[in-house]
């Protein structure tokens, strides 16, 4: 997942550029399934993802950790 909202950050920064300058970033949940052949069983997964706005000090992007993180884990 953070190769993946590396190679869109740029898109994203754009996106900031035009918004309110108090958007400090984006928190970006990422759900998948699939199925376990072997067993049969739907599996589901999820990841939260953090990309801040560039140029915001490192606690903005503490900020936006801190929930993902407590998300990803529950």
């Amino acid at each position: 997942m953070s190769d993946l909202i590396e190679r869109f950050s740029p898109v994203w920064q754009k996106v900031y550029e035009r918004r309110n300058r108090k958007v400090i970033g984006t928190i970006a949940r990422f759900a998948f399934m699939s199925i376990s052949e072997e067993r049969n069983l739907l599996v589901h997964t999820t990841q939260w993802g953090v990309n801040p706005r560039v140029s915001k000090s490192g606690q903005n992007e503490n900020i936006q950790k801190e929930p993902a993180f407590a998300l990803d884990i529950n």
